[in-house]
């Protein structure tokens, strides 16, 4: 290239980074500050002493919304609630840090992630629904929503990122879907009011701090298939009486259960593993640890300097519907609502887990009742449940006729004192 093709380059260039500076640039749509990206706009900007319901339009200049960007609504701290459309596709870290007055949320199902920060101190918001769109929430997605007492995550999430609840007080309850193969570091930690946690088999790891200073857990059931326990994993959980720690834990990281003060049980399903001497310092002065007859590596009468008690191997039967709430054999009567005649509802997943020290065998699910027909019992995954693994089976209700409609299902097994495991099931046709 010579010289003179050279400058009138040079030349041409000052041109068009203003014609790309002017293709970009901000415009406004009532109070919203947007960019035309040409095919998509992008929401940059909204006002922070705004004292609105804000809904986000799905297309602006005939052209879908699909990007809410970086610190758009940043310490909005006056809106009250915030829809944002299915076009949207993207979330930008910060988006909505700090609007405290906002007391409603929906998210569109075109988001597949939810980013670092996005709704971070939003103190006003009482609950969250995830669409089943979304795969990851980001780290620190919710920290510090001091209100938020429920949330729902679908299963289409298969990670959760570290401090993303981290400091929600008045969050009570979660279930953690099945696609979840890691907890992040402090993924929980300081959610005060904490007292029930489904943690799935599909989970392998338990970051550190993913559950410090939730002083309101009291049981907590490590699943077969985690590996490790972070460091301080557990710490200052002072509700936590028992925790049962499943077979395929090999590393439990320093002070994992430190300073639980009421801690009196540790029970090992598994074989005996290498134990720093934090792990359950500042336990209750009554704390034991419990392992299985024949499992290796533990010693009576005590192991690493706790006292210890060999159990027998004796298999428990739990069910739950939904997962987190647990039946009562021969008691607990599910209801499917009504629903019209040869119409079925979705199907419902009931989870069977072995609560106990042997291993469950030979399950089998029977059916009778006045109108077994109505309701479809799905097969067993499993039929052999080793302790602290689960199965799952789904029922289908399908009214062949109006009124009331009953049944019950039957789960055979060895359990001792619950053979077989009693459900009943009504419904409604319409």
């Amino acid at each position: 290239m010579n010289t003179k093709s050279i400058l009138r380059r040079l030349l041409l260039l000052p041109l068009a980074l203003s014609l790309l500076t002017s293709s970009l640039s901000a415009d406004t749509f009532g109070k919203f500050t947007y960019i035309d990206n040409g095919t998509s706009i992008s929401i940059t900007d909204y006002p922070q002493a705004a004292t609105d319901a804000v809904v986000i339009p799905a297309t602006i200049a005939g052209k879908p919304v699909t990007t809410i960007e970086k610190d758009a609504f940043y310490g909005c701290y006056a809106l009250t609630s915030m829809t944002i459309p299915n076009s949207v596709t993207s979330i930008g870290e910060n988006a909505f840090i700090g609007c405290n007055s906002m007391t409603s949320l929906t998210i569109g199902s075109g988001i597949t992630s939810i980013t670092g920060s996005a709704f971070a101190y939003c103190n006003s918001l009482p609950s969250v629904t995830i669409p089943n769109s979304v795969t990851s929430i980001g780290s620190g997605a919710f920290i510090g929503c001091s209100s938020l007492i429920s949330v729902t995550i679908p299963n289409s999430v298969t990670s959760i990122e570290h401090s993303a609840f981290s400091g929600c007080s008045s969050l009570t309850r979660v279930t953690i879907p099945t696609s979840v193969t890691s907890i992040g570091a402090y993924t929980f930690e300081s959610c005060t009011s904490l007292n029930r946690v489904t943690i799935p088999d599909s989970v392998t790891s338990i970051g550190d701090d993913a559950f410090a200073r939730c002083s309101s857990l009291t049981s907590m059931t490590v699943p077969n298939n985690v590996t490790s326990i972070g460091f301080e994993a557990f710490r200052f959980c002072d509700s936590l009486t028992g925790v049962t720690i499943g077979t395929g834990v090999t590393t439990i990281g320093d002070r994992a259960f430190s300073d639980c003060v009421l801690l009196a049980k540790a029970t090992f399903l598994g074989n005996a593993l290498t134990l720093s001497t934090f792990v359950f310092s500042g336990s209750s002065p009554k704390f034991t640890v419990y392992f299985i007859k024949g499992s290796t590596g533990f010693t009576t009468p005590t192991w690493s300097g706790y006292p210890t008690v060999a159990l027998p191997k004796v298999p428990d039967i739990a069910v739950q519907q939904p997962v987190g709430s647990n039946m009562l054999d021969g008691i607990t009567k599910k209801s499917f609502g009504s629903r019209p005649v040869n119409f079925p509802t979705a199907p419902r997943v009931f989870t069977i887990s072995n609560t106990g020290t042997g291993t469950i065998r030979a399950m089998a699910i029977t059916e009778d009742g006045t109108n077994a027909g109505d309701f479809i019992v799905g097969s067993l995954s499993k039929t052999v449940l080793v302790p602290g693994a689960s199965t799952t089976f789904t029922v289908t209700f399908k009214p062949t006729a109006t009124g009331t409609r009953n049944a019950a299902i039957h789960i055979g097994s060895n359990d001792p004192d619950e053979n077989p495991f009693d459900i009943l099931l009504t419904g409604l046709g319409t």
